[in-house]
């Protein structure tokens, strides 16, 4: 087997082999390399934080309109008010991801605004960490199961 082969054939150190790119397919990454998605999504977020900081209507939840109970989000626009503001213990018992959810809105931001080759360059880094650690979606269950305790609750 030639050198080539081996390094194709071999896993990479630290991941999870052939599973890897099958069970933690790029999704952050995928949202930076789209600057319009990116910025729509960055913008929609800070949008709904703006208005609930004038204390204007904001978007209400659907799931809490339509189930009458909280989605795993519910509670998630107040708790980065509260950061915004300094209130860092309000803002976790208001919603434990909120400062998760504050670095990803500021990586966001600030990876759809760079130009084009840094930005991708970005967006390659990241969806190597993302192949390898598998964090987005690991955050992703934490963030359902979260709910789902939450939901739990009301019933």
């Amino acid at each position: 087997m030639d050198t080539m082969t081996q390094s194709v054939a071999k896993p990479a150190r630290g991941s999870l082999g052939p599973l890897t790119g099958s069970l933690f397919a790029p999704v952050v990454s995928a949202l930076v390399s789209n600057r319009i998605v990116g910025v729509a999504l960055a913008a929609t977020g800070f949008l709904q934080v703006a208005l609930l900081s004038l204390r204007l209507p904001v978007w209400q939840c659907p799931f809490r309109a339509v189930m009458g109970l909280p989605c795993p989000g519910c509670g998630l626009s107040r708790a980065l008010l509260r950061l915004f503001n300094g209130q860092w213990t309000d803002a976790l018992r208001l919603h434990p991801f909120a400062p998760l959810f504050l670095a990803g809105w500021l990586f966001l931001t600030i990876t759809c605004l760079l130009p084009k080759k840094p930005r991708l360059s970005v967006a390659a880094g990241a969806a190597r960490i993302e192949r390898r650690t598998g964090i987005t979606v690991l955050l992703l269950v934490a963030f359902a199961v979260h709910g789902l305790a939450r939901m739990a609750v009301w019933l």
